[in-house]
């Protein structure tokens, strides 16, 4: 999903759904490696999550962050869409946080870790699959029984 479908779909689910406590926006990594630039691509987003909490003011917003890949659609340079990626999410996280969401992060699910990729080097194998949603499990987890707005990284 690209980002610019998030606040249309959020609309349709409206008309048949009531509003959810919980929003987790997991979106935007089809973007950031394309034709848009990551400023307004990152003020579209604020600008839509500012609509979103105005749509559901009673739902907490959760950014979870746009995960890595070993390879991205029509990047040119792969450092610089990393690059990108890193500051949109701290950007963003910042912000939602500023808004009283929360937020999810995936240290595991990094390029050292490449295993959690599959062979496309865009998508996540079963082991990456399964590791982010053990985040997304143990961040509503805390969100639900404490005030805490991002849950610390796992320790093993």
């Amino acid at each position: 999903m690209k980002w610019d479908e998030v606040l249309p779909k959020v609309r349709t689910l409206l008309r048949i759904e009531d509003p959810p406590a919980y929003l987790m926006i997991h979106c935007s990594g089809n973007d950031i490696a394309g034709k848009i630039n990551s400023i307004t691509l990152r003020h579209e987003i604020e600008a839509d999550l500012i609509t979103l909490s105005r749509m559901l003011p009673n739902t907490t917003l959760v950014w979870s962050q746009i995960l890595p890949r070993l390879k991205w659609r029509d990047e040119d340079d792969h450092r610089a869409v990393n690059k990108i990626r890193r500051r949109i999410n701290s950007k963003i996280a910042t912000f939602v946080m500023r808004m009283g969401g929360r937020y999810i992060r995936y240290p595991e699910l990094c390029e050292q870790n490449s295993g959690f990729f599959a062979t496309d080097k865009v998508h996540l194998t079963k082991s990456g699959n399964d590791m982010f949603l053990y985040h997304i499990q143990q961040a509503f987890q805390l969100f639900l029984t404490s005030d805490k707005l991002f849950p610390p990284p796992l320790s093993y």
